[in-house]
């Protein structure tokens, strides 16, 4: 519902201004954009645990514990700037809800801050440049946490890497929306203690899902 209501309140804004000269989706400047899952994707937590470290500093039985069929739920905020040759640069916050085997083993929150670079091909545009495709890298930082009692994560520190396609389209006056696939690993380390037996000692999330935003062209 909260998402909802911020899309209406960007279309709303759009309405307002459409009869005063802005910037459109195809000129330089500065936006803002809202984006989210639009199907369900595939997702992968790898997590690693022991009984602590020895003296000598190895781990004491250390194993991993996969969970194939699990779901993440981003949702992000960014604000750009579309500069030469159609490309972009965006900082975004990211809050993430990585949902392990449909919610049967528990729910970890990854909330991060980042950057994105992003190149417009322009061999590929449409002629009146209104549908762009494109290419992007991304990495983020923060932390994650989960209350879940099967997982051994209680707190760490995330870093986030992705890559993804995708294409604009000039829905309007200040208005793109964005379809993009993209490929996402969120890498969990420096635990905090836990009261477990067993002791967190890193963890690894592998994501692929289609995304769906909306950017308000200032």
């Amino acid at each position: 519902m909260q998402n909802k209501n911020i899309l209406i309140y960007i279309v709303t804004i759009n309405s307002v201004l459409a009869t005063s000269v802005y910037a459109t989706p195809r000129d330089n400047g500065f936006y803002i954009n809202i984006n989210t899952p639009c199907c369900r994707g595939t997702t992968t937590y790898d997590e690693t645990s022991s009984e602590g470290v020895s003296s000598n500093g190895t781990r004491i039985n250390e194993t991993v514990k996969s969970y194939k069929n699990s779901v993440a739920e981003p949702i992000e905020v960014k604000i750009g700037y579309k500069h030469f040759n159609n490309n972009r640069i965006e900082v975004f916050r990211r809050n993430t809800d990585i949902v392990l085997e449909d919610g049967k083993s528990g729910t970890i929150v990854s909330k991060t801050i980042g950057l994105n670079y992003e190149w417009g091909i322009n061999s590929l545009a449409s002629s009146n440049k209104k549908m762009m495709p494109f290419v992007s890298v991304g990495v983020g930082w923060g932390d994650s946490s989960s209350k879940s009692e099967n997982v051994q994560l209680k707190t760490s520190d995330s870093l986030e890497l992705d890559a993804g396609v995708g294409i604009h389209y000039q829905f309007g006056n200040h208005v793109d929306t964005t379809l993009g696939l993209f490929r996402r690993k969120i890498t969990l380390t420096e635990s905090a203690g836990n009261n477990s037996d067993r002791v967190f000692t890193d963890g690894d999330i592998t994501t692929t899902m289609l995304n769906v935003g909306i950017s308000y062209h200032f």
